[in-house]
């Protein structure tokens, strides 16, 4: 009466032997994209800039004039999330507090006219007090009709401001001076830039503008502090696991017969 359970469990091996052996490698790394050569450089907001929520301000870019409509994302680096209530929540990340939609279907002509919401009572909707006075926000640019023959472009363009702060109660915004043609021209990232791939967050400071995107390949998931977790493990990883875990029960049953 031994064999029977044996018998069934060396059937479950074979299942689970050929789903992972069937199964392409690419499952465990799904959203992986080539971020383009092509960059889209912000001018405003920099890391100088401070604004005010409740005004109004003009988010500046160089432009790629095949591209047609972009959509911008404000984005933040803190404990608690701030982006989501400040603003409406971001597709596909409606359940990320660090992220809010700024505007959808922008014409992409280098500017925009951001009406800046003040946050009700001051604060989240978990009723954290709003950061003022820190650069722990950015904006993010992405293009929405990305796919250009004309130019030969067919991988997502997505761009990154610098971190900016926003004015404390009371105090008035501050837009600083750009050099445009030292924008246009860098082949790196500004400093204070915030780079971010599939599942992290994290500052950096080299690299080009649309090297690092959320479609990128990354194996790290952000804390609510921005720092990473260890790496998460991907389809095939856990396949592997699974088998070995029935190796170790089929190991055990026959050494007790």
């Amino acid at each position: 009466m031994r064999a029977t359970p044996l018998l069934a469990l060396r059937i479950l091996l074979i299942i689970l032997f050929n789903v992972f052996v069937h199964t392409p490698v690419a499952e465990a790394q799904a959203s992986t994209s080539t971020p383009s050569l092509h960059s889209q450089r912000f001018v405003h907001p920099s890391k100088g800039d401070v604004l005010v929520t409740g005004d109004t301000f003009t988010i500046r870019w160089t432009t790629i004039p095949q591209f047609g409509y972009v959509t911008l994302q404000l984005w933040d680096k803190t404990s608690y999330g701030y982006s989501h209530d400040l603003t409406t929540p971001c597709y596909p990340y409606a359940r990320s507090t660090f992220c809010g939609t700024i505007a959808t279907h922008v014409p992409n002509n280098g500017s925009h006219e951001w009406r800046i919401p003040f946050p009700a009572n001051g604060t989240n909707n978990a009723g954290y007090t709003f950061p003022r006075g820190e650069k722990v926000f950015w904006v993010k640019l992405f293009v929405e009709d990305f796919i250009q023959s004309s130019i030969g472009n067919k991988d997502p363009v997505l761009s990154f401001s610098q971190n900016f702060a926003f004015a404390k109660e009371g105090e008035s915004g501050t837009v600083v001076s750009v050099d445009l043609a030292t924008v246009t021209s860098a082949r790196q990232l500004p400093l204070e830039t915030v780079v971010l791939t599939s599942m992290v967050h994290e500052s950096g400071s080299t690299g080009k503008l649309t090297g690092n995107a959320e479609t990128a390949t990354a194996t790290r998931i952000p804390a609510r502090n921005g720092t990473a977790f260890d790496p998460v493990q991907g389809a095939a990883s856990k396949k592997q696991n699974l088998l070995g875990a029935a190796l170790v029960v089929l190991g055990a049953l026959a050494r007790r017969r």
